[in-house]
C-alpha cells in the first residue's frame, strides 16, 4: 500500500516482492518480542520474520499489474 503524497493522492497498491538466502519464521512471544505503532490499530502480531540478508523490490504502482 502506498501512502497518499503530492505525488500520489491516493492510497494506491503495488506489487512488492522480498528475498533472501536464509529465512526464519518464530512465533511472535508477548514477553520476547516488541512492536510499538503510532496509532492503536487493534493489531496483534502471531509471527515474527528474519530475512537475512533482507531483498526488496517494489514496484510502482502505475507499472504493476494489479489485477487480482
Amino acid at each position: 500500500m502506498n501512502r497518499k503524497c503530492a505525488e500520489m493522492p491516493t492510497s494506491r497498491r503495488a506489487k512488492t516482492m522480498t528475498s533472501a538466502v536464509e529465512m526464519a519464521v518464530m512465533r511472535w512471544q508477548d514477553g520476547r518480542d516488541q512492536l510499538v505503532l503510532a496509532q492503536d490499530f487493534g493489531f496483534q502480531p502471531t509471527a515474527m520474520q528474519h530475512l537475512n540478508p533482507f531483498q526488496f523490490a517494489y514496484l510502482h504502482p502505475d507499472h504493476s499489474d494489479n489485477t487480482e
